[in-house]
């Protein structure tokens, strides 16, 4: 798979997913055969990663990565980096209601995670 292929992929499973509420995006990094890809929970979570292709790059390489990238999100360490009275005021937030955003948002992708395995497990199936 080429670069270009990867990036279609990834699109396509960012929409049909609904992993993008204004921040979700991928491209193709200048100058390399990677991806960079994030993702968005309802609540304005993101997480992130770089996807390496090659031509042997397969669509459950993409989906593993994936995966595994929303997989790694943590509602505590996203609190842990983003947590100051400076942010909580600028965004109207309480630190609790925050926590539960991410905490909302950390099973969002969680079972976004799940839904993208369970498809994949079917199409091997299938096939």
């Amino acid at each position: 798979m080429n670069t270009h292929q990867a990036l279609d992929l990834v699109t396509s499973i960012i929409d049909e997913r609904e992993l993008d509420y204004g921040n979700g995006e991928a491209y193709i990094i200048d100058d390399t055969d990677a991806l960079y890809v994030s993702v968005e929970a309802p609540n304005n979570a993101t997480t992130g990663d770089i996807i390496p292709i090659t031509a042997t790059t397969t669509t459950g390489d993409i989906e593993s990565r994936l995966r595994d990238m929303m997989w790694r999100f943590d509602a505590d360490d996203e609190f842990d980096e983003l947590y100051s009275p400076e942010f909580m005021h600028h965004n109207g937030f309480t630190p609790s209601r925050f926590l539960n955003m991410l905490m909302e948002d950390q099973q969002y992708f969680e079972h976004a995670a799940d839904r993208l395995n369970n498809a994949h497990t079917i199409a091997e199936t299938i096939a």
